[in-house]
């Protein structure tokens, strides 16, 4: 007795899906920021896609993420001519919800090999994150070398961005568009967001620092490879567990202080 159970609000309802989008892209897009129980996708009367989904998370943390963090952006990253950003809000939690009507279109008539590719694109999309006035041309200006800002970037991202999970790698770009800009890969996807939370908005050095999700931009590209001497040198990650002597005296940075500048 007692009544009905009460329900957890984790459910968010998004427009804008694109309709050639499939299950596993819709899928990765939202589980940026959680990982999610359900993605059910709508179709119309003739079984065509409506670009509409219902989401479920499997935290009510991973729900209000998705709505902070998610909305007004694109599956796909890069908007794409006449197509609109996508539109979150969060279901009110119901004791019984039935879902309208639905029906599942046949599957595709060939192969799509293009999906795996821009699938794994999303996956490392959605672990990357760009922070945007990480330094200024006056700092570069006032660098020994452009090597010696590069490192000493890296090495202020890395302390502050592994205070919310694991990172692999860290890009410090110098050119074009991105100038003054650090792309940081985590290994996970949680980390991700929840740095983007810790970073947009911050300032340092009276500059308000911008953090987002990277949008496949190749400007704003970091390399592949995992810094594991950086993972070793700052004892983060599991490189630092098995290798790290079991009394390394001083701790923190090697030569540099210890403390970052952020």
């Amino acid at each position: 007795g007692g009544g009905p159970m009460p329900v957890v609000p984790t459910d968010v309802y998004a427009t804008g899906i694109p309709k050639d989008a499939s299950q596993e892209e819709v899928e990765l897009f939202f589980s940026r920021v959680g990982p999610i129980s359900s993605a059910v996708l709508y179709y119309d009367d003739l079984g065509m896609p409506k670009g509409d989904v219902l989401v479920t998370y499997r935290t009510r943390g991973g729900a209000e993420a998705a709505l902070k963090l998610l909305n007004g952006r694109h599956v796909y990253g890069q908007p794409r001519p006449g197509a609109a950003p996508v539109g979150i809000a969060l279901v009110k939690p119901v004791v019984a919800y039935e879902p309208p009507p639905r029906l599942v279109p046949p599957p595709p008539p060939g192969p799509a090999p293009a999906v795996s590719e821009r699938s794994a694109m999303m996956a490392l999309m959605a672990r990357t994150i760009v922070i945007k006035r990480a330094f200024t041309e006056s700092d570069a200006a006032a660098a020994p070398s452009r090597e010696a800002m590069v490192e000493g970037t890296r090495d202020d991202l890395w302390t502050e961005c592994c205070r919310c999970g694991e990172v692999e790698q860290i890009g410090v770009h110098f050119d074009g568009a991105a100038f003054g800009c650090a792309s940081v890969r985590f290994e996970e996807v949680l980390p991700a967001a929840e740095c983007v939370d810790l970073m947009d908005g911050r300032y340092f050095c009276e500059r308000q620092l911008e953090a987002s999700f990277w949008d496949g931009d190749p400007a704003f590209a970091c390399a592949l490879d995992v810094d594991r001497p950086r993972q070793l040198q700052f004892g983060f990650g599991d490189a630092a567990e098995q290798a790290a002597p079991p009394e390394a005296g001083g701790g923190g940075a090697p030569g540099g202080g210890g403390a970052s500048e952020f």
